[in-house]
């Protein structure tokens, strides 16, 4: 998928040492994650992620263009094509052949709906024959599954919402995705009941190609000194619940 450009934004910079090679500084968010990046009225990107791509740019002193992607899988493919600079993904092994990661910045739990009728088992339990799991496709805890799970299937689908349908029609035996956002969708799931464990813990940070890497010493000193802040602030102004800060 190629990213939609939604327009640039001028910020005043602290500094005048930017770590990329050019002045403008193409951000790429994704829609995937509705607790880093929502739409706005014009169906723009808006939150914590705009947020900290914003204080990124105002720190190196830069332009800041913002590309969109529907989902995160599709801003790890375009990683090699040159089409982005810095990103906000979930680190997760299998995306390092792709990308560099600088210092995590958050922490979120992801878990499953189960059918209610189910007894109450601890998740390990559910890694057995014939039992299977929707998680969107390339997202950070369909990865971990699809790397972990010893017998049980991912059906693998297109988005979120995609795995609530699969799973009401009888096509899943749960749905995995980050608790906050289960829970939030959990009257769509008539006969579902969250688990109460979680089955991976998240970290997000900024990712880069490989060939920008040589920017992650200045990315994580920003991550250090100012992204603590950063997302403090925007979990009060978003309502952001379930995202916990690794810096202060």
């Amino acid at each position: 998928m190629t990213g939609d450009t939604t327009g640039t934004t001028q910020e005043p910079g602290q500094s005048a040492d930017s770590p990329f090679p050019h002045t403008r500084l193409r951000g790429a968010l994704n829609f995937g994650n509705a607790l880093f990046t929502g739409r706005d009225e014009n169906g723009g990107p808006v939150g914590l992620g705009m947020d900290l791509m914003r204080a990124l740019a105002a720190d190196f002193g830069a332009e800041l263009e913002i590309l969109s992607y529907a989902q995160p899988g599709d801003v790890v493919v375009a990683a090699n094509a040159d089409a982005w600079d810095v990103a906000i993904l979930a680190i997760e092994p299998a995306r390092e052949e792709f990308v560099s990661f600088a210092a995590p910045m958050t922490r979120i739990e992801a878990s499953c709906v189960v059918d209610a009728a189910l007894p109450d088992t601890p998740f390990a339990e559910l890694d057995r024959p014939g039992f299977r799991i929707a998680a969107m496709a390339r997202g950070g805890y369909e990865l971990y599954l699809s790397r972990t799970l010893k017998q049980a299937s991912v059906v693998k689908t297109a988005s979120f919402a995609e795995s609530i349908e699969r799973f009401n029609g009888g096509e899943a035996d749960a749905v995995a995705g980050l608790t906050t956002m289960l829970a939030a969708r959990l009257p769509d799931m008539p006969r579902g009941r969250l688990m109460a464990e979680s089955f991976q813990t998240i970290h997000h940070g900024f990712a880069v190609p490989h060939h920008l890497a040589a920017a992650l010493p200045a990315i994580s000193d920003f991550v250090a000194r100012r992204a603590g802040a950063v997302i403090a602030d925007a979990i009060r102004r978003h309502g952001i619940n379930g995202l916990t800060p690794l810096t202060s």
